[in-house]
């Protein structure tokens, strides 16, 4: 019964010791012993330049600080506008925007025959 337990005790001291990873980086395992984790798996890729322009896509509304309310002197037909919206128009530049002047020079033309006819009477 002895001679059973001596055996019994030297296999599972020899399992024991086949278990365990031997010092000095003998033996397969790491340095020291110890548990070390599988290499892990890495794609390599080549570098390539591309253009990159950074956008942002906002959906709402603009509303201006200030507001002002622009209107001419006379009415007629707006044939050019000097500024476009936002852009600055100082005092200096002149009208902000011409009107077309043929119909005042109708007018003008007309009373001028008027007056004209009346003198002769």
């Amino acid at each position: 019964m002895r001679a059973i337990t001596l055996v019994i005790a030297l296999v599972v001291l020899l399992l024991a010791a086949s278990a365990c990873p031997q010092r000095g980086g003998q033996g397969g395992g790491p340095p020291g012993g110890g548990f070390q984790l599988p290499p892990t798996p890495v794609i390599v890729e080549p570098v390539a330049l591309v253009d990159y322009a950074p956008a942002i896509e906002l959906v709402g509304d603009v509303r201006a600080t200030q507001r002002a309310t622009l209107s001419a002197e006379v009415g007629g037909r707006v044939v050019m506008i000097k500024h476009r919206v936002g852009e600055s128009h100082p005092q200096t530049s002149g009208a902000l925007v011409q009107i077309n002047t043929a119909d005042y020079e109708a007018a003008v033309a007309a009373a001028e025959a008027m007056l004209i006819e009346l003198e002769k009477s």
